[in-house]
């Protein structure tokens, strides 16, 4: 190596950070047998009683667990011990409860963390959210898309009858027919929507639900197979 002094060239300019890496998360697009009918869109839009498919609200009660593993996974969290809570399995109360809870860990908040834990209203815990320290746009979009595919995920797996009302919708295509949210819905009511579908919002929501069919579906069938080669074996 030489020691000559090297000439001092232009400045340089900061490095720039790299940039983010996704959320892990259950790939959509590897799970055999996932089609999606486009031309027959199910709409479908809030949690109150009465309403058709109430079921796909994040708002809607439904409880179900999360290893605090997976979520440090899906949140880009330094592991469990960033997540807050006195158990490894953490229960929630409804899928709203569960990403704002992701929301606090993917940015460090730990007070917000446990007030989302311990609040049981979906519109408190929505607030709570809001309130999340250090809070940055692009943090957040790198996971929010995984957050709620997760959240979706094992609300389904974990509650038979919502399971069996989302296998029910077939290939159909699933619309949040949210008027005035155009990320996780398509920003139209459903009356509204069929005319205006050049355009609709992103439906995040939709999508992440569809996700989470597929996914059941294919395990039903992975099942189904295995009690048919259990039977045969027995039959042999």
């Amino acid at each position: 190596m030489s020691n000559k002094r090297q000439q001092a060239g232009p400045a340089q300019k900061p490095a720039q950070k790299p940039a983010q890496k996704p959320a892990a998360r259950r790939r959509f697009d590897d799970i055999p047998g996932a089609p999606v009918d486009q031309d027959d869109p199910l709409f479908f839009y809030g949690h109150a009683r009465g309403r058709p498919f109430r079921e796909f609200s994040q708002w809607t009660l439904s409880s179900f667990s999360v290893s605090k593993t997976r979520i440090a996974e899906i949140t880009l969290a330094d592991g469990p011990k960033a997540v807050e809570g006195l158990t490894e399995i953490l229960s929630f109360g409804c899928a709203e409860q569960f990403m704002m809870f992701c929301k606090a860990v993917r940015f460090g908040d730990r007070d917000i963390q446990r007030r989302i834990l311990d609040n049981p209203d979906p519109s408190k815990q929505k607030a709570l959210g809001k309130r999340v320290s250090n809070f940055t746009k692009e943090g957040w979009d790198a996971v929010k898309s995984a957050v709620v595919e997760e959240g979706s995920y094992h609300k389904f797996q974990q509650n038979p009858l919502f399971k069996r009302v989302l296998l029910t919708t077939g290939d159909r295509l699933l619309v949040e027919a949210a008027p005035r949210d155009r990320i996780w819905g398509i920003g139209f009511g459903a009356t509204n929507a069929p005319n205006r579908r050049a355009k609709w919002g992103q439906n995040r929501l939709g999508w992440a639900l569809m996700h989470a069919r597929a996914l059941l579906r294919a395990e039903e069938e992975r099942e189904e197979k295995r009690a048919e080669d259990e039977q045969a074996d027995e039959d042999w």
